[in-house]
């Protein structure tokens, strides 16, 4: 089975943390992502009701505007009702993408990663190339501009979200078939400074084929007695 998407939400506002509920119930065992991005101040963490741990990813903080965006993923998430805490160094204008996937790996599942920051500017908001090494991974894509302007996902990509939270936030995903070289990137529609991340996931393999015993030809017995010449 290949990961798919079970659900996303988004939210916004202003403050050292922003809370955002899954709409619906978390399947047991799914994998979960949180990007959060920031007018100034840094991502530190992403926590829920659901006792889930999260872990970090790709970052990327663009210096020219001073924009973040971050990462985090749980995996193997518990069952239920799910409310996510994103927080951040200090109070800001701040924005939130939650997503839950299923079919991605339990645990190990992070493969590859990389961001652009820096003085990045322009209207091609790419995050750099990742290299898969498994065909059907998870490539997520997340990335946020200073100008109040639309967002297109990449070739290749589902875009999840766009919206703005003081700076416009496009999130988007692709399930990457066969393995090899893939871009996180999006366009917008005029360029300004950006950062953007991404980062693949490794699905949850195929069950082993089952090998079967073997049929065994049965030989017929004559129902005539040895000897009689009928049946030989």
């Amino acid at each position: 089975m290949l990961p798919a998407l079970v659900q996303s939400t988004t939210g916004s506002g202003s403050g050292t943390s922003l809370v955002v509920a899954f709409t619906g119930n978390n399947a047991g065992g799914n994998h979960l992502v949180a990007i959060l991005a920031a007018l100034t101040n840094d991502p530190t963490g992403a926590t829920d009701t659901g006792g889930n741990s999260y872990s970090a990813g790709p970052t990327a903080v663009n210096t020219s505007s001073a924009m973040k965006c971050e990462m985090y993923y749980a995996e193997n998430c518990a069952a239920g009702a799910n409310t996510v805490t994103g927080a951040f160094t200090g109070s800001d204008s701040v924005g939130m993408t939650l997503m839950e996937f299923s079919n991605v790996l339990q645990s190990g599942s992070l493969n590859q990663q990389t961001s652009t920051g820096g003085t990045a500017t322009g209207t091609a908001m790419t995050a750099g190339t990742i290299t898969t090494t498994q065909a059907g991974e998870l490539i997520v894509y997340a990335g946020t501009i200073r100008g109040g302007t639309t967002i297109a996902p990449g070739a290749g990509f589902t875009e999840v979200s766009d919206f703005s939270y003081a700076r416009q936030f496009e999130v988007s995903y692709q399930v990457a078939s066969p393995a090899g070289s893939y871009t996180g990137t999006a366009t917008a529609g005029t360029g300004d400074d950006y950062c953007a991340i991404v980062a693949s996931f490794f699905p949850i393999p195929p069950p082993p084929l089952r090998v079967g015993t073997p049929a065994v030809a049965s030989r017929s017995r004559s129902v005539f007695p040895p000897g009689s010449g009928i049946g030989a």
